[in-house]
């Protein structure tokens, strides 16, 4: 049985990240892009690798990191950025172990809500979300540009009741 741990993104992480995020979605980001979201600080990112294994980086070249997760935090909420697991690692829990993450560090912020958005033919990331206590808030029209053509944003949220009184 494979143990999975999870670690802090840095921007040094920009190009694994950018490699899972192209295995992961039709229009893939950059790896200038995670560079800049990682430079900021309102951006967390958490990478899910083998346990024990060495902590990916330019040196490692033996090490695959299986998934990651980016959020932004502005105030008391959270934005989901994107969450990409890859295909050969899926159905491991390696999803739910990265959202566990951020939401453990929702706790600790502290956030009031979390949400995203989600492509409308993403029906595997949409069921997982609902597994999780969010629930569908509204719809962006004709937001992703997709293989298929335009496809609607489902936006999805869900409230931590996280404020310190």
């Amino acid at each position: 049985m494979t143990i999975f741990q999870e670690i802090n993104c840095r921007p040094l992480h920009s190009e694994i990240l950018a490699a899972i995020h192209g295995r992961c979605f039709d229009n893939p980001w950059l790896v200038a892009s995670f560079g800049d979201l990682l430079s900021s600080s309102a951006v967390t990112g958490f990478l899910t690798v083998e346990a024990g294994a060495a902590e990916p980086g330019p040196a490692t070249t033996s090490l695959a990191p299986l998934g990651f997760i980016l959020i932004q935090t502005v105030g008391d909420e959270c934005e989901i950025l994107t969450l990409g697991v890859l295909p050969e690692f899926r159905r491991a829990g390696i999803a739910s172990r990265l959202l566990g993450a951020v939401l453990s560090k929702a706790h600790e912020v502290p956030v009031n809500r979390i949400f995203l958005e989600v492509s409308e033919n993403n029906y595997a990331a949409r069921s997982f979300y609902h597994r999780h206590d969010f629930a569908q808030t509204g719809i962006r029209p004709h937001y992703y540009n997709m293989k298929e053509g335009r496809m609607d944003a489902i936006m999805m949220s869900r409230v931590i009741g996280n404020l310190r009184k």
